[in-house]
């Protein structure tokens, strides 16, 4: 339990000196009596707190460097002095207790954290949280209202010296003498990542203003500098002959400071790797350093009881606050802004990584400075990581490519997110404004888990020590997202030893996707136990989606021989959600022919989800298993039908201008590859008719049956599909044109009311159609599949590939026609449309 205690101030006063040595110290203040243990500016640079164990902490006032006030306290010596955010309240720790100072109203609080001394504090930015690292391996986390625990990180295996928050307080970072510095996920308490590769105890941590780096301080005398985002290691400063106690990022994050045993002070050039400066007039250990926000001062604080400010200005820190006077005024332009994600849907998904990337050009007769470009959000979307760019100078005439990258986050919604962006210089000649809107999608999480596993030897028979025993286990995706940087490793008891390697990479698993691995492993003879337990460790990229499998084979066990075992993925039995990839037998077993062939192309679309673009919308509205359809057909396209993976467009819940921008993609390929091209359409979905011209439009996630005319014509599709000379042209639509009242919405059944017309059709195409005249294009639930695409997918199973189109239309009508009835109670006939270019010649072609 936290305990609380109100207590008077203690004010005093004190004077600033001017003992410096050096042409760098500016001013030395004195008047504490013991060693200054820790400093730091307030957060308008106005003013300095220094701590010390005199039980006193003293304010001066910047840039005066007078003294202000003292805080007092008759029982503690104060380790650590931290502002929050607004500059009202200073947070200082001593022996087991930590005391926030009211600086309004000259009150205080003190907590009771359990008696240990307290090495570290750090305020959350907009500083609601405290977190704090006592003489122990948990790092506390405390409402700073409510003063109670609300989190706690326990991984260090050593007493934990420094915590950091991360500027946008996402993240907290912590080092221990376990001589490792973690990486920590504040919303959960999740250990994120370890870095490795200090040599002895890690004393101090501080994060780049940007978020992209950590640098650490260690008793094995250097710092380290940490990528973040990459997870490795980027350089080691070395230089200080003594631990080092206290390292802090310079405001723009290109230096570093560092405070040491050795009674130094250095600051590290970060981009070119190197010691710009060595400060030396402190005459024993500095405990601790501070930046001005401006980052024209640095304060320090030291054994020999003195804090000395350091004017660092002419070490180009604050160049990006002084920009030379332009003798010609520049013209910043902003040019060819595009935005690129990785799986190139140009959708930003939670957890995906995206580019705005553009030409910045200065096309006026002078010269700009210190350039800041910055990318701002125009609409209330704050999951999402924003990077800011910046460069020292552009000159008149020269061009810079920008690249911006984001970074959806877990909670990232459904939404279309408002950026602008705008380069800012130095002396105001900023560019004008760009405004982009990109869409965004909410996280589709995956699943990885053992689905299944067997035992076998080589003989058959019971089971021996010394004799090798085979572990066959497949590895399923059973979520519905991506799964990214999927592995397995194995763990066996002592004197059980693997043959091979124990760890395994898969990559990654589509949804419904399975991996089947062989680890083969024995015991030797002195193995005294009656079974030997295996345990498949699953990780993949978000570290919260794969589920690990304890694995037991008896040592009597009777074994089948290892070549007659055969894993199927539909052994996997359901838990309790809906697999949605794992009860149809079309799903695996798909057939490979091992071949690609350059100049074929698909574009695939699954649109499933109109809830979350529509509101009003009821979850009937939805079409059932269409991005199950269109995963699928992706994978016969890539493995059956030889598409290469560069060639496939793929599209799940797509809205009106990526269907429009995919189409005419597809339409300059055919161009560009002067009638070599064999294209590909799929499309599993919602379709609406016109009322008054009846003709048919396949419907975007993001267009209602009021706003038809924002859908996409079929007769645009087929147009822009035949507009220039192909091989041939395949379309297969399993599509809902539903013909009911506008009020009632968009139809779960995929009823097609409408026929398409054949002299929509010219060139080299062929259409297969889900339904015919006023039937209804059903789902068939067992199978999770349109009833038109599972025979579709069947057939190709089947057949492997090699299937005429005659064949396969008398197949899909026969098929089709008699499930639809027994399933559905419903009549369901699909047709084959082809121009009458292609009326010889149709039914004797393949994919």
């Amino acid at each position: 339990m936290l305990l609380k205690y109100k207590l008077p101030l203690f004010i005093g006063s004190f004077l600033a000196s001017y003992l410096c040595f050096s042409q760098d110290c500016i001013k030395t203040l004195t008047g504490h009596t013991y060693s200054v243990n820790s400093v730091a500016f307030s957060p308008d640079g106005k003013m300095i707190a220094s701590g010390s164990h005199d039980k006193t902490i003293n304010l001066w006032s910047v840039p005066e460097m007078k003294h202000i006030i003292s805080l007092s306290d008759p029982f503690y010596g104060f380790t650590n002095v931290v502002f929050s955010a607004d500059g009202k309240t200073l947070v200082s720790s001593a022996v087991g207790y930590l005391i926030i100072w009211d600086l309004i109203s000259k009150k205080k609080v003190e907590i009771n954290v359990s008696g240990h001394k307290i090495n570290s504090i750090s305020f959350s930015p907009e500083g609601k949280y405290l977190i704090v690292a006592n003489s122990s391996t948990v790092i506390l986390m405390l409402d700073i209202n409510t003063l109670e625990t609300v989190r706690v990180f326990e991984r260090h295996s050593s007493d934990v010296k420094s915590v950091v928050y991360s500027p946008d307080g996402k993240f907290i970072a912590s080092g221990s003498l376990d001589k490792v510095v973690k990486l920590w996920d504040t919303k959960n308490g999740v250990l994120i990542n370890s870095f490795y590769g200090h040599l002895d105890w890690v004393i101090c941590v501080a994060y780049s203003p940007d978020g992209k780096y950590l640098a650490s301080g260690s008793f094995d005398n250097t710092i380290k500098l940490w990528n973040i985002e990459n997870k490795e290691l980027e350089h080691t400063f070395t230089g200080h002959s003594d631990p080092v106690k206290s390292v802090v990022f310079s405001p723009d994050g290109n230096f570093l400071a560092s405070g040491s045993q050795d009674g130094t002070i250095r600051l590290w050039d970060i981009k070119k790797k190197k010691n710009t400066a060595e400060l030396t007039d402190h005459l024993y250990m500095v405990n601790s350093v501070s930046f001005s926000p401006d980052g024209k001062y640095l304060a320090s604080g030291s054994e020999d009881k003195t804090i000395k400010i350091w004017d660092v200005s002419k070490y180009n820190i604050v160049s990006s606050l002084s920009p030379p006077k332009p003798i010609a005024p520049p013209a910043l332009e902003i040019q060819n802004l595009s935005f690129s994600d990785e799986n190139q849907n140009h959708v930003l998904d939670a957890n995906e990584n995206g580019e705005i990337k553009f030409k910045l050009t200065n096309t006026g007769k002078g010269d700009a400075y210190n350039i800041k470009v910055i990318c701002k959000r125009t609409t209330d979307i704050q999951e999402i990581n924003i990077e800011t760019v910046s460069f020292d100078l552009i000159k008149t005439g020269e061009s810079k490519t920008v690249s911006i990258k984001l970074k959806g986050l877990a909670e990232l919604p459904t939404t279309k997110l408002g950026l602008k962006v705008q380069a800012v210089e130095g002396n105001g000649f900023d560019s004008d404004p760009v405004e982009i809107q990109i869409q965004t999608q909410k996280f589709i999480a995956p699943k990885v888990i053992v689905s299944d596993y067997l035992f076998s030897n080589e003989q058959g028979g019971q089971i021996k020590l010394g004799v090798p025993i085979n572990l066959k286990i497949v590895v399923q995706n059973i979520g519905q997202g991506i799964a990214n940087e999927v592995g397995v490793k194995f763990n066996i008891p002592e004197k059980v030893f693997a043959s091979d390697v124990e760890e395994y990479t898969i990559g990654t698993l589509d949804p419904g996707a399975i991996k089947e691995l062989n680890f083969e492993f024995f015991a030797n003879k002195q193995y005294t136990e009656t079974t030997i337990t295996v345990d498949a460790i699953l990780k993949e990229k978000l570290k919260n989606y794969a589920e690990n499998k304890t694995m037991v084979v008896e040592l009597n066990q009777v074994l089948t021989q290892t070549k007659k075992i055969e894993i199927k993925g539909e052994l996997i039995s359901k838990k309790s959600f809906d697999l949605v990839t794992l009860s149809s037998d079309v799903d695996k077993n798909i057939p490979e022919n091992g071949s690609f062939h350059e100049n074929k192309f698909a574009l695939i679309i699954g649109n499933e989800d109109y809830t979350s673009y529509q509101s009003g919308l009821r979850s009937e509205s939805n079409v059932e298993y269409a991005q199950n359809d269109a995963q699928i057909f992706k994978d016969y396209c890539i493995k059956t039908f030889g598409v290469p993976e560069k060639n496939i467009t793929m599209l799940l819940n797509a809205t009106s201008g990526q269907m429009l921008q995919s189409i005419e993609k597809q339409n300059k390929l055919i161009q560009a590859t002067e009638g070599k091209a064999e294209i590909i359409v799929y499309y599993a979905g919602h379709g609406l008719p016109d009322e008054k011209t009846k003709e048919p439009y396949l419907i975007p996630v993001d267009v209602s049956g009021g706003s038809i005319a924002s859908a996409i014509k079929l007769s645009l599709l087929y147009e822009k599909l035949t507009e220039f000379p192909s091989q041939k042209v395949t379309v297969f639509l399993d599509a809902c044109f539903s013909g009911g009242g506008r009020d009632a919405g968009l139809l779960a059944a995929r009823s097609v009311k409408i026929t398409p017309k054949n002299d929509y059709l010219t060139g080299n195409i062929v259409v297969f159609t889900a339904s015919s005249g006023e039937e209804s294009s059903l789902p068939w639930k067992e199978k999770q599949h349109g009833m038109f695409t599972y025979f579709l997918l069947k057939k190709f199973q089947e057949t492997k590939g090699n299937v005429s189109f005659a064949e396969l239309d008398a197949y899909l009508k026969a098929k089709i026609k008699l499930e639809s009835v027994r399933t559905n109670n419903k009549q369901q006939s699909p047709q084959t449309l082809f121009s009458t270019e292609m009326t010889e010649k149709w039914n004797n072609l393949k994919l």
